[in-house]
């Protein structure tokens, strides 16, 4: 369990993020913190909930973001929970990095889209509809390799330049080298987890990775991993040939972040470790 980030003064809004993607909450726990902001963070519902129990009820979060697809329990499951030791005013917002089952997502009050903007989790927490996702960068039919397979088509930029101009900002230049680094540690041992369920036919924990990873990478603008990722998780085991463009797509990303933290020394950034 991550403590609170501020301790003092008292915040006004007490946060839990619960996600099983290390990425997601650290960029989270950073985007959201403020000092009128407490944000904890949870691995999964179950440690979420006994941290939940442990606190006295007047101290509990009053903003819990949760994201829809973990191991353990469901999330409806863990919505009711969450609600029973959270209830009213204490808002729940879902977040997945694909669209929710049909319907409502109940209990939930609200259901973010990853990646989302803070613009947009503010709007959440106001009650109100979320502001449109920027339009989607017109993309070129995917490429088809010699074996007849797809892969990432090379119009697909290694990295989304306004995200990542946007959190330079919104975290610092101190920051945001180490919340990659930690994506391209983390992204590369879920591919690894994916190639080994490949080989058994694991399409529960294939599709799982590949959710994981395109949810991180969402939010920090990896644009071509993300696209490689969506087309895994939508296509499952067939397409586990992509799994090979990984490799090259997470290098291009290394190359173009170095240019990037190599810059102009007013625009500047920490080089990963």
């Amino acid at each position: 369990m991550k403590p609170p980030m501020h301790a003092a003064p008292p915040p006004n809004e007490r946060i839990l993020v619960i996600d099983d993607d290390v990425v997601m909450r650290e960029l989270l726990s950073l985007l959201l913190a403020s000092p009128a902001r407490s944000v904890s963070s949870a691995e999964d519902g179950e440690q979420a909930l006994k941290y939940l129990d442990s606190l006295a009820p007047a101290v509990r979060p009053n903003v819990i973001l949760s994201d829809l697809r973990m191991p353990g329990l469901t999330a409806g499951a863990l919505g009711l929970r969450l609600r029973l030791l959270c209830p009213p005013p204490a808002l729940l917002i879902a977040m997945s990095g694909s669209d929710p089952d049909a319907g409502p997502v109940v209990p939930f009050d609200a259901f973010l889209s990853k990646p989302f903007t803070v613009e947009q989790f503010e709007a959440a927490l106001n009650r109100l509809q979320p502001p449109p996702a920027p339009p989607a960068a017109k993309q070129r039919p995917p490429r088809t390799s010699r074996a007849g397979r797809k892969a990432a088509p090379v119009e697909v930029p290694p990295l989304d330049e306004t995200t990542f101009s946007t959190l330079v900002t919104l975290m610092g230049p101190q920051q945001l080298p180490q919340l990659y680094a930690l994506f391209l540690e983390d992204a590369p041992a879920r591919v690894a987890r994916m190639q080994a369920a490949a080989a058994i036919n694991d399409a529960a924990t294939f599709s799982r990775e590949a959710h994981a990873i395109k949810g991180g990478c969402g939010m920090l603008g990896a644009t071509e991993i993300h696209f490689i990722a969506s087309q895994l998780e939508t296509g499952g085991l067939a397409c586990s040939p992509l799994l090979n463009d990984f490799e090259q797509a997470f290098e291009r990303l290394r190359r173009i972040l170095k240019e990037r933290l190599d810059g102009p020394v007013e625009q500047r950034v920490d080089p990963l470790p």
